[in-house]
C-alpha cells in the first residue's frame, strides 16, 4: 500500500479525492500525537527544537532516536499510533465512495508512512486508499523508528512556497497528468495545502477547507481568492465533511457552505 515511487496505477476513476492526514483524516497531529501517547517526557524537547527551528522532519527523526535510547521503539508507537480513531462517519463514506468504483482515494501528507500506515490498519481502511504520499520510514535493527524527508536534499521540487521535504502541488500535478480525472476533490486543513489548492483546475475541482484552521483563513483572503481557480466549501465537523464526500462523489445529498 505505502509506495512512494513506484505507486501502483491509477484506474479509470471520475473522481480524484486527496487527502491530508493531520487534522483531516484524523482529528490531531499524529507527530505531536505519538510523544503524548507513547513517551511524554519527550514533549519539552520537542517544543524547544521546534522553537530553535530545526526543519520539521529532521526533529522528527531526532526524536524518535532518542525515543528508542530510553525504550521506546517502533513496536511500542505501533501500538500507541493504533490507539488514534478516524470519525465513524467519515470512515464509513470513505467506505463507500471506494465500493462506488467511481473514485480514487489518496493521501498526501507531510506525516510518516510509519503513522500512517498504523492508524489507517487499526482503524480497518487501509484498502480504501491508491496511493499514500509522506515522508517515509524504516525501522532499524535495533527496532528504532526512523523518518526521512520525501523530497531529499540532492533534488530539491524547487516551489519556494512549501516546505523542503514537500510541495504537495508538485505532486498533484503529477497525479492529474497521470489519471486526468474529471473532478479532483482536494480535503485539507494546513498552510501546506494551499499550494495543491491552487493546482486545482477550475470550478469543477472542489477545495474542502476545515474551518478554523490556516487553510480556512488564507482562502479568505481576498488576495488568494483571486488565485483559486476551484469552488471553495468549509467543513467543521466530521458528519459534516462526510455529507459533504458523499454529495460530491456519489450525488447523494449533504450539507455545506460554500465559501464567497
Amino acid at each position: 500500500l505505502f509506495k512512494v515511487a513506484p505507486a501502483t496505477q491509477f484506474v479509470s476513476m471520475t473522481v480524484l479525492v486527496v487527502f491530508d492526514f493531520d487534522h483531516t483524516l484524523i482529528d490531531c497531529n499524529s507527530d505531536v500525537k505519538v510523544f503524548e501517547l507513547a513517551c511524554p517526557t519527550l514533549q519539552p524537547l520537542q517544543k524547544a527544537l521546534y522553537q530553535q527551528g530545526m526543519p520539521w522532519t529532521q526533529l522528527m527523526d531526532q526524536l524518535l532516536a532518542e525515543a528508542g535510547r530510553r525504550g521506546v521503539g517502533a513496536r511500542q508507537i505501533e501500538a500507541s499510533m493504533g490507539g488514534i480513531p478516524v470519525d465513524s462517519d467519515l470512515r464509513s463514506a470513505l467506505q463507500d465512495l471506494v465500493q462506488g468504483g467511481q473514485a480514487e482515494l489518496c493521501i498526501l501528507s507531510d506525516a510518516n508512512s510509519f503513522f500512517i500506515e498504523a492508524i489507517l490498519k487499526a482503524n480497518h481502511i487501509e484498502s480504501c486508499f491508491r496511493r499514500v504520499v509522506t515522508n517515509p520510514t524504516t525501522v532499524t535493527p535495533e527496532g528504532v523508528l526512523t523518518v526521512a524527508p520525501y523530497t531529499p536534499q540532492e533534488g530539491p521540487h524547487g516551489c519556494s512556497s512549501c516546505p523542503a521535504n514537500l510541495c504537495k502541488g508538485v505532486v498533484l500535478r503529477t497525479w492529474l497528468k497521470e489519471c486526468q480525472p474529471q473532478y479532483v476533490v482536494y480535503v485539507g486543513d494546513g498552510s501546506n495545502d494551499l499550494c495543491p489548492a491552487l493546482s486545482l483546475r477550475g470550478p469543477q475541482d472542489l477545495l474542502l477547507a476545515r474551518e478554523g484552521f490556516a487553510l480556512a483563513k488564507r482562502v479568505r483572503d481576498p488576495a488568494t481568492r483571486t488565485l483559486l481557480r476551484c469552488t471553495v466549501e468549509l467543513w467543521t465537523s466530521y458528519s459534516e465533511l462526510a455529507a459533504l464526500l458523499r454529495r460530491h462523489c456519489t450525488g447523494s445529498p449533504g450539507q455545506g457552505g460554500v465559501l464567497t
